[in-house]
Parts: C-alpha cells; structure tokens; sequence
C-alpha cells in the first residue's frame, strides 16, 4: 500500500513482480491499465498486457537488465505516458560507462520489439 496512491486512483501500474500485481491491483482506478512481467498467464489480465522480461533478459544475456526490458515494452503501450526516445534519452545520460550504455540500450530496443510482435 502506497501513501501516494490511494485505492481506485492509478492509471496504470507497473509490475515486475507478478505477485504484486494482486497486492497492488487495488490502486488501479476503473478503466486503468496494468502491465505486467510474468511467465504465466494471470487471471483477468489481458495477454496484451503481459510480457516475460525475465525470460527475454536470460535469453539475450542481460539478466541485470529486465526492468529496461519491461521498460522499453511498456513504452510501446499507447496509454504509457512517455514514448520510448524519452526512455532512450534517460538511459543515454544515466548511463556510467559506455559499456553500460550500450547494454542497457539494447535491453530497451528487446522490449520495445517483443511489443511489436
């Protein structure tokens, strides 16, 4: 339970965690949006809305990189409040070596075309 978001307020919620997405779908307001990192199915989610960043991370050898994975796939989502070139633009200058840069870059552009698929 969040001090800064009250039950039935949130337009969308961001779950790496599956299990907190039932812990916490109670902050969703009607009509809001819940996207979701889960290798199964969860009742009363669409499967539009659910991606494996998890597995995507191991298969492509970025497993500290599973939040910028499910990052660049929500960024895909119409009701995400920023596109993904804001996210892009976030990593590029956060980034603290050139190294990192560049993984956490791609960890981004897998999720964003795990959307498109």
């Amino acid at each position: 339970n969040s001090p800064l978001i009250g039950a039935g307020t949130a337009d969308i919620l961001l779950v790496l965690a599956p299990g907190e997405y039932e812990r916490n779908n109670h902050a969703l307001k009607p009509g809001g949006i819940a996207l979701v990192n889960s290798a199964t199915p969860i009742t009363g989610l669409a499967s539009k809305n659910i991606v494996n960043a998890t597995a995507l991370a191991v298969t492509h050898n970025l497993p500290k990189a599973v939040n910028l994975i499910f990052c660049g796939w929500v960024a895909e989502h119409a009701a995400f409040p920023y596109d993904f070139s804001q996210l892009q633009h976030a990593v590029e200058t956060a980034a603290a070596t050139p190294a990192i840069k560049t993984a956490n870059l791609k960890a981004l552009e897998i999720g964003r075309q795990e959307y498109r698929v």
